[in-house]
């Protein structure tokens, strides 16, 4: 079973896609700051990681840097309420493997 990574300061946020993955047959691991995400790398690697763009503790395109020097391979998914141009041009967002889902009501 893969094993897909939530990072996202929301809680409502990770029980939500928690109850989605899970429901979908995969295994979920929660993690509400990007820190605590790559503090978990050395003891298990997800398949995929859907990461927020906004995190309290650093921006989620320094989270996916950060993997991707740990843990070349891993899909990711961008995750925002602020899914416009600009705003993915001034983060630099160049997925290339993964995508972007927005969460903007």
């Amino acid at each position: 079973m893969h094993l897909i990574a939530v990072v996202d300061d929301d809680e409502a946020v990770r029980r939500s896609m928690d109850r989605m993955l899970r429901a979908a047959g995969y295994t979920a691991a929660l993690y509400a700051t990007g820190g605590e995400f790559l503090d978990s790398l050395g003891r298990q690697a997800p398949a995929c990681v859907l990461v927020d763009g906004q995190l309290p503790d650093m921006h989620g395109r320094d989270v996916l840097a950060r993997l991707a020097s740990r843990a070349a391979g891993v899909a990711a998914i961008v995750v925002t309420g602020h899914d416009t141009p600009e705003y993915r041009r001034a983060g630099r967002w160049r997925p290339r493997r993964g995508g972007w889902v927005s969460d903007r009501a």
